[in-house]
């Protein structure tokens, strides 16, 4: 998997759970070299003496690579080769740019070159480390680390690096114990704090993961990172007035920062507060320091405007996410749904076929597709993509409500019903279950087994009109014209605007004789009705 790849397969899942916040930028950002810290050198020993003393070339070449200007940084790493061949540090530093340009066959094998020319250097076991955590090789990397730190036994970066890889394999232990070590050997480095403290977030501690942000901040009060951290902590306890400020202390302390933006979009996000969250991804793009996610940034926008129904402003920046990661399956996805309010259906089922094509093992894409070929009418292809997303396990309750729903258009009641079964089984407080089983029943004039269905509906959902609405017309149906009425006014109590129900108690009234309450559900439904149809 490439570096950028596995960068936005990270950040989309992050979007999904609304945590993009507490997602790196990239590898690049904390683990090349760190030359702009001044860290107290008889704490940390010869290496990061070694790495604070590295020529004025690689400490611009290392600034490159934190903004992720690989091209620029190899120029420079190639002309400091040229002129110091055993430049060991400088030569394993290209080996991170190759894996920057997605080359992980030139990436490893410079670094391997560097190691065999000096095999008793810890930083280079330590880049080419970094190298194997940015294809996602944990077990590799901590491999390095772990030679990085036998040769030499105080290197905070290989700890705090090796530390990440452990947790990224799900050994929070392993990973706490090497952050208490880099803590141990160097107790002034803020990062190592906050890392730990993300740790202790993941693993519910979340006094100690205060604790930790507390003292990044005592540390460094213009750390806008600690006070991101800060504020996931706080999101995760749910208290997201206390989450959104310090999320906001964060841009305060460093207006350009990346990652406090995007913390604040996110916890926006979750407040309904969109306009906000677009504005603070406008921020992230205009920074321009986001390179190996600036596709996943183009998208989280996208998700922001369709929730305010700007569909075209989102079928724009899915576009941009697809121009900079063309096997992005979520923008292709997300662009589909945006045509499909747009009603551009041929538009959206191409979309939603190329998102399926890049990730064919994700059922719901193929309910979504199922969707829209019903609103092209093309009922057995829709029955086609249910049934594949049936297919795929874990079953779902959903792939079954929605192939019932396509046999009910086709009028094949009995499979309808079956379908319908299997997905109250699955969920026994479907309620679209009940209802859409109810409506087979219905169909079938079963009407006693319609009647208990959607009576279960509506203890299901006591609120949703669906239930009094159906089982309304089997009381009709059956001629029990007050028990009709009964559930229709409950339905308009629910929903005052739902103009069918007033249809259907006019006629309920009607029949029973009721000929001036009839008159008025009448002129009220015709009413609606007209108005309705005007806005069309």
């Amino acid at each position: 998997m490439s570096v950028k790849k596995s960068v936005r397969k990270a950040i989309a899942a992050a979007v999904a759970v609304g945590t993009f916040a507490m997602m790196p930028f990239g590898y690049a950002e904390e683990n090349t070299v760190d030359v702009t810290v001044q860290q107290n050198s008889t704490l940390q020993g010869n290496v990061d003496d070694v790495e604070r003393s590295l020529s004025k070339e690689i400490k611009e070449a290392n600034e490159l690579l934190t903004n992720e200007n690989y091209s620029a940084a190899k120029n420079i790493l190639e002309q400091v080769m040229k002129k110091e061949p055993k430049n060991m540090e400088g030569y394993s530093l290209l080996g991170w740019v190759y894996a920057g340009l997605n080359d992980e066959n030139k990436a490893l094998g410079i670094c391997n070159e560097a190691i065999e020319m000096s095999p008793q250097n810890a930083i280079v076991y330590k880049n080419r480390a970094n190298v194997y955590m940015a294809f996602e090789n944990f077990d590799k990397a901590i491999e390095d680390y772990t030679k990085a730190i036998e040769l030499a036994p105080n290197y905070v970066k290989a700890y705090s690096n090796r530390a990440r890889a452990y947790k990224k394999l799900g050994n929070n232990e392993g990973a706490l114990e090497d952050y208490n070590k880099a803590i141990e050997i160097n107790p002034l480095d803020k990062a190592v704090y906050c890392s730990r403290a993300e740790l202790y977030l993941k693993m519910g501690k979340y006094e100690d993961a205060f604790a930790d942000c507390a003292k990044a901040i005592e540390l460094d009060p213009k750390y806008a990172r600690a006070y991101t951290v800060r504020s996931d902590v706080f999101k995760k306890l749910g208290q997201i007035e206390k989450a959104m400020a310090e999320a906001e202390k964060a841009i305060e302390v460093d207006p350009t920062s990346s990652l406090a933006y995007i913390s604040h979009a996110v916890i926006c996000n979750s407040m309904k507060k969109y306009e906000d969250a677009i504005a603070d991804y406008t921020k992230v793009i205009e920074l321009g320091r986001i390179a190996s996610i600036e596709n996943t940034v183009y998208f989280a926008r996208a998700k922001m405007y369709l929730k305010v129904g700007k569909y075209e402003k989102a079928v724009a920046d899915c576009t941009k996410s697809i121009e900079l990661a063309p096997t992005f399956a979520k923008a292709y996805s997300t662009r589909s749904e945006a045509y499909e309010h747009l009603r551009k259906y041929g538009q959206a089922l191409a979309d939603i076929t190329k998102s399926i094509e890049l990730d064919p093992q994700n059922k719901f894409e193929y309910m979504k597709r199922a969707t829209i070929y019903m609103k092209l009418k093309d009922n057995i292809h829709a029955v086609d993509d249910y049934t594949r997303a049936i297919e795929i396990p874990p079953a779902h309750d959903l792939a079954y409500c929605g192939r019932g729903t396509v046999y009910m258009l086709l009028k094949e009641y009995t499979k309808a019903i079956d379908d319908y079964t299997k997905a109250i089984e699955l969920a026994p407080q479907n309620r679209v279950g009940y209802c859409g089983r109810a409506t087979a029943y219905k169909a079938l004039k079963e009407y006693m087994k319609a009647i208990d269905d959607y009576t279960k509906a509506i203890e299901v959902a006591p609120n949703e009109t669906a239930g009094y609405f159906g089982r309304g017309d089997v009381y009709t149906a059956l001629g029990e014209y007050q028990k009709a009425i009964e559930d229709y006014t409950k339905a308009i109590e629910l929903k005052p605007n739902d103009m069918m129900a007033y249809e259907r108690r006019a006629m309920a009234y009607l029949v029973m004789g009721e000929k001036e309450k009839a008159e008025a559900d009448y002129k009220t439904f015709k009413k609606m009705f007209e108005k309705l149809t005007k806005k069309k």
